[in-house]
């Protein structure tokens, strides 16, 4: 039983807030997952760093008030040693095929078309239905 508005409110963002978090802990497995899968076969005209690897990331649970949110993303703010493209070229050339690099492609749009069931789900098991 909720005595007020502010208490309505506070129950209201805290399992938000627990639906966020979860959104934010399954999308960041959900890219690290995919982008291991990137790794298939053994280049032979470049040496393999692993940068790609470790590139996704999470802002975790973020705001204040009536916002709250969260952010998954490729952190691209590093460079190579080798060779002359930057993270990001490097980024879209796995993510899309080209470049000759060895491996497999897509592991950032599978990620984007999973968010939309990670988010069902962390709704529903945060008490929120979807009717």
């Amino acid at each position: 039983t909720y005595t007020s508005i502010s208490a309505v409110k506070a129950a209201i963002r805290k399992k938000a807030q627990q639906a966020i978090g979860e959104i934010s802990e399954k999308g960041y497995e959900a890219a690290q997952n995919n982008i291991n899968g990137f790794y298939t076969g053994t280049p032979v005209y470049y040496k393999r760093t692993g940068k790609l690897g470790d590139s996704p990331r999470t802002t975790g649970v973020q705001g204040k008030g009536s916002h709250i949110s969260t952010e998954i993303y490729l952190d691209d703010n590093y460079s190579y040693e080798t060779g002359t493209w930057t993270a990001k070229q490097v980024m879209e050339a796995a993510e899309n095929g080209y470049g000759n690099l060895v491996g497999t492609g897509g592991f950032w749009r599978k990620t984007v078309d999973e968010i939309p069931d990670i988010i069902d789900d962390a709704m529903r098991n945060a008490g929120f239905s979807k009717k």
